[in-house]
């Protein structure tokens, strides 16, 4: 799931934002509109939010576009933040905050589903390797070769491809947010599957490619299924 932020005081720009993100089905994604950058700083900061991706326009009464950006980069080094404007002269200060694009208005369609591209490649880049600290060791793993992750009791136990196992202190979501959602899921609050390794989705269980079998909780059911679909979907299409 991709979560994004468009901020802009312009209401057709606002609308023309919702329209592009509502019509993008192929890509997995959620949204807010804020109509200032202050509402959207008071809005991250009640609801102890943060969003992967911010659409922002850089001339905004109150906490301008550029502001509201150093703000959201003090708490989130990672966040990618792209400025919507109709002038170029704000380009200089725009990359002082690592801005990942700047969008002249208005957002043709396009020009919207290329930015969205090019965020999953650079997304899909930056998750291919899993790097954590363990007992004094440091591990790097390469992600495609993780079949599961499980909780148990105070550690995770990650299941490589090989038969290898490796201990971790890292919590499930702390884990989860490091990897790619195209391929990782949830089938439990505390297991997480790479869908390389599904062979069969039950009512209840997952079924792995080895016959080892994985819980499936009424909880996740839905959004597990969902994104195993788009999983095979796009696999097919490639």
């Amino acid at each position: 799931m991709l979560r994004i932020a468009v901020c802009d005081d312009d209401n057709m720009t606002i609308n023309l934002m919702e329209d592009h993100i509502d019509k993008a089905s192929y890509y997995n994604v959620d949204y807010d509109s804020f109509s200032s950058g202050n509402k959207l700083l008071e809005y991250r900061k009640r609801n102890q939010t943060n969003y992967d991706v911010y659409f922002l326009d850089i001339e905004m009464p109150g906490s301008s576009g550029l502001e509201t950006a150093r703000k959201i980069r003090e708490e989130d080094s990672k966040a990618i933040i792209i400025f919507i404007t109709s002038h170029s002269e704000y380009m200089e200060q725009a990359f002082e905050v690592q801005a990942f694009r700047f969008l002249k208005k208005p957002v043709t369609r396009d020009k919207f589903i290329s930015i969205l591209k090019d965020i999953e490649n650079y997304l899909n880049e930056s998750k291919t390797k899993l790097f954590f600290q363990y007992d004094k060791e440091y591990y790097n793993l390469n992600c495609d070769k993780i079949v599961y992750i499980e909780k148990v009791k105070r550690l995770l136990l990650i299941h490589m491809a090989g038969g290898e196992l490796y201990k971790c202190n890292l919590t499930v979501n702390e884990i989860f947010n490091n990897l790619n959602k195209r391929n990782f899921a949830k089938s439990y609050p505390s297991v997480i599957v790479n869908m390389e390794f599904v062979t069969i989705v039950k009512k209840d269980t997952i079924i792995l490619d080895d016959k080892s079998e994985l819980p499936l909780s009424r909880r996740n059911k839905i959004e597990f299924k969902q994104a195993y679909l788009r999983y095979v979907k796009e696999r097919m299409c490639h």
